[in-house]
């Protein structure tokens, strides 16, 4: 038995005694993060630790051969409270020092996505740009895309590679671009799931 606690059965909030749901349009958004310090530098040619107000970050070069663009890899698990074959949309966080009023930077995602008991399928690659801008230290946000999550349930798992695509024409910055975060927004309909494995 459900007892609904607010709105209506189509778009409301409901208890009962395998937890609460969220229902319709009375779901909710949240980030899945991957800080700077949770991706992994290849051996060739990575990022480079800069100093950036007391602490570090990874600061991806201007390089104009693809061959050397910088990149990092990182993997993640979504929570029990996504919900099931939701869409998720990717966003990278960054900042620089130096300025500019005309240039841009471009990244590049490339990710697999899979849940338990499926195979991984080729990876696809989506993109984003964003201005620079001419004030410096600005916590800046770009927008990579919207990912299709048919399919994709409770603690499926995201495979990613993360390149700043310098080289490209649409990369006019000549300075670095420092890495914040790299995060997920994923709608949530539950507080967590009813069993293990299923919602």
């Amino acid at each position: 038995m459900r007892i609904l606690l607010l709105g209506n059965a189509t778009n409301g909030v409901l208890m009962g005694e395998d937890g609460i749901t969220l229902a319709g349009t009375a779901t909710v958004y949240d980030d899945l993060r991957v800080d700077v310090n949770g991706v992994k530098l290849p051996t060739i040619d990575p990022p480079t630790w800069t100093a950036f107000r007391g602490s570090q970050l990874l600061g991806f070069a201007s390089e104009t051969v693809e061959a050397n663009e910088e990149l990092v890899y990182f993997t993640a698990q979504f929570p029990h409270a996504r919900k099931d074959g939701s869409n998720i949309e990717a966003h990278i966080h960054w900042t620089t020092i130096d300025t500019s009023s005309v240039d841009s930077v471009k990244w590049e995602l490339t990710y697999s996505w899979a849940s338990i008991g499926d195979t991984f399928p080729t990876e696809t690659a989506i993109y984003g740009t964003e201005l620079v801008g001419t004030q410096a230290r600005k916590h800046i946000m770009t927008d990579i895309g919207i990912i299709d999550g048919t399919g994709k349930n409770i603690s499926s798992m995201i495979v990613c590679r993360l390149r700043r695509k310098s080289s490209n024409a649409s990369d006019t910055f000549t300075g670095s671009a420092l890495l914040l975060e790299i995060d997920f927004h994923y709608e949530i309909d539950a507080l967590g799931s009813r069993e293990y494995t299923t919602k």
